[in-house]
């Protein structure tokens, strides 16, 4: 077992699973993604039929690190396709709630592609965020894991579009993947693509956060041989205090490997004061920078 997998092991116990939840995946708590991965774990010990479909969860509150248990049943098994429903618990309380669809192999029906590929430079003909981000050492630990090579950049607060393009590969891994792995590098990206896509057109200093409500995936492939993927995310409409999301995701070949979605919910940000003091600070040292000091020498030119 890699040591990626290992993040997101479970273990039966009785009537459920087990697991660990790590720090290695925190974005100031274990990230969503994270968490879908190991609760898709437990479904993927318990089911009948290999290959997954779908996924579909909804984050009903944060986690800690520690223990954890997973709760599955079958809501429905046939010859061709089974749904499994997980509950992932921390101290009696549900923290995810999650249903995945799995198809039995060869089942056979229409074929066609029609999706366009955005054809954007390869990964390395762009500059890692360990590099880009403006101080790494104090980004989440999420970031010790992931080599992210963005498509673009956002240098200053000026807004982008809400627009997510990146290629990721995990740090650690060792290819191939196994299947379960393959699921879990495409949750983990898929739950990270939509605050990353309204983060692009968003102020630095926001007056809020938004949380995935939900993540819903649909698995076209389990790339387990490349080591980088294309996110390719869109933040089209924030109204209401809610903000939806759609992710495309990319194998190194241009084929398309997963489409996912999710709503955002908008909550106050509890570091607004402190992210508007380190912008405003920003923006005087940006203003002193491109400020030409006026002095003798400098006057006497413009005189004559």
């Amino acid at each position: 077992m890699s040591s990626f997998e290992q993040d997101f092991d479970v273990v039966r116990s009785g009537a459920v699973y087990l697991a660990e939840l790590v720090s290695h995946w925190d974005i100031f708590t274990p990230n969503g993604g994270y968490l879908a991965a190991v609760a898709y774990a437990a479904m993927d010990a318990e089911k009948a039929l290999p290959i997954p479909a779908s996924f579909h969860c909804h984050y009903l509150r944060s986690a800690v690190h520690g223990a954890c248990e997973i709760a599955v049943e079958a809501l429905r098994r046939s010859r061709t396709a089974e749904v499994l429903r997980a509950t992932l618990s921390q101290n009696g309380k549900p923290v995810l709630i999650a249903t995945a669809s799995l198809l039995a192999e060869n089942v056979e029906g229409f074929e066609h592609r029609f999706a366009d590929y955005p054809a954007p430079p390869r990964p390395d003909a762009l500059e890692s965020y360990d590099t880009l981000a403006y101080d790494i050492a104090a980004e989440p630990v999420y970031w010790r894991n992931v080599d992210m090579r963005p498509v673009r950049f956002r240098h200053t607060p000026d807004p982008f579009d809400p627009v997510y393009q990146a290629w990721l590969r995990l740090k650690a891994a060792e290819l191939p993947l196994s299947d379960r792995a393959a699921v879990a590098r495409l949750l983990l990206w898929a739950d990270l693509a939509p605050y990353s896509s309204l983060a692009a057109s968003i102020d630095w200093a926001n007056r809020w956060v938004a949380p995935n409500l939900d993540l819903y995936v649909q698995f076209h492939a389990l790339p387990k041989t490349t080591p980088w993927l294309l996110i390719d995310g869109v933040a089209p409409i924030a109204s209401r205090g809610l903000v939806g999301a759609t992710t495309r995701i990319w194998d190194e070949e241009g084929r398309l490997v997963a489409t996912s979605a999710s709503q955002l919910i908008c909550r106050p940000n509890p570091f607004y004061t402190a992210k508007l003091a380190w912008l405003e600070a920003y923006r005087k040292r940006e203003a002193e920078a491109t400020t030409t000091p006026r002095t003798d020498e400098t006057l006497g030119r413009a005189e004559a």
